[in-house]
Formats: C-alpha cells, structure tokens, sequence
C-alpha cells in the first residue's frame, strides 16, 4: 500500500489524492518529512500531511485486503502535534 502523497502537489487537499476521499480543507499536503533519529528511514523525499485549522475534517484511504493473500500487513507513521486541542475537544 502506499500513500499517494508523495508525489502529490504540496497545497493539495489529501482528500483530493486518489485513493484517498473526503476531501477536507482542513487536511493538507506539504512538503518535507518529519524524522525520527532513532528509526532507520528512507533517505527518499516525501511528503507529508498538515492539519490545521480550528473546523472539523477527515480523509480516509481504503484498504482492499483482498490481494492479500498470505502473511502480516504492517503500517506506520510519525506523527507531531505542536499545539495542543483545546480542552472542550474529546
């Protein structure tokens, strides 16, 4: 499975990158990647997801489990939050 966001134009909705939906203003492609010292990553350029904004949004990318047909599927992803929500957010 891979993002699609990695060649996607910085600025785009994520929403508007197949195969992702529900584009969401709030959810954005920017460039750059975020890293981790301790993880051995890829030296490839990528991109990544920026939400901002105060409205609600969502994406999703759907997953066709059916060209699995033996073994473990593994994901994932860093993730940093520099601003915490407000308190009223559940």
């Amino acid at each position: 499975m891979e993002d699609a966001i990695t060649n996607a134009a910085p600025g785009a909705n994520v929403g508007s990158v197949a195969p992702w939906s529900n584009s969401s203003s709030q959810v954005k492609v920017a460039s750059g990647n975020l890293t981790q010292p301790a993880l051995k990553l890829p030296a490839t350029a990528g991109n990544l997801v920026s939400i901002a904004g105060t409205s609600g949004g969502s994406n999703c990318r759907p997953f066709d489990a059916s060209s699995v047909s033996c073994g473990n599927i593994y994901y994932s992803f860093l993730l940093q939050c520099t601003a915490l929500p407000p308190a009223a957010v559940t």
